[in-house]
């Protein structure tokens, strides 16, 4: 008997390994375990896994209230909340991924660059000294004017970039030169 469904593809199968992977870590009882989950779906962008993750929301949520009431204060993972968020927004909007930004300040440029997720259009210095990254998301064209700070670590405060019209050059008026 021949099966009716076609086999899934290997990208889809690794993809949907790696999913049940990330679930079964923020499922979990181990705080290095929920943790490493976390960085897991920060750097996720693919919508489908986030999809397939948001779908688990709830349970993933009333798992972290579990675990947060039986953890001390000083091991709470930040982290997690950010998680809880990211998959929310993943549910119930249909935004953007760099509206999260705005709501989270470990967002390095230079690293979302690299993965490919923005680009930085310019570098503004004042002096000598970084006033900010002007980056454009490479998904919707959002940009953004991104400060980094320093404190006991680098955080970055990112902003809608104010909308800029286009100046539209005067046309030229040709100068008569006499030789």
């Amino acid at each position: 008997m021949r099966c009716q469904t076609e086999p899934a593809a290997p990208s889809q199968v690794h993809a949907e390994a790696h999913n049940m992977t990330l679930l079964a870590k923020l499922l979990s009882t181990d705080l290095a375990r929920i943790s490493s989950a976390c960085h897991g779906v920060r750097g996720l962008h693919d919508m489908r896994q986030l999809r397939t993750l948001a779908e688990h929301l709830d349970e993933i949520r009333q798992h972290a209230h579990a675990v947060a009431a039986l953890t001390a204060e000083h091991e709470r993972l930040p982290a997690l909340d950010f998680v809880l968020h990211k998959l929310e927004h993943v549910r119930k909007s249909s935004q953007c991924l760099c509206a999260l930004y705005l709501v989270d300040d470990l967002f390095s440029p230079v690293d979302e660059a690299r993965q490919g997720n923005i680009r930085i259009l310019d570098t503004v210095r004042t002096g000598e000294v970084l006033d900010h990254y002007a980056c454009q998301c490479t998904h919707c064209g959002a940009r953004y004017e991104v400060e980094e700070n320093e404190y006991y670590r680098t955080w970055w405060a990112w902003r809608v970039s104010p909308t800029r019209p286009l100046a539209r050059p005067a046309p030229s008026q040709a100068i008569a030169v006499h030789a």
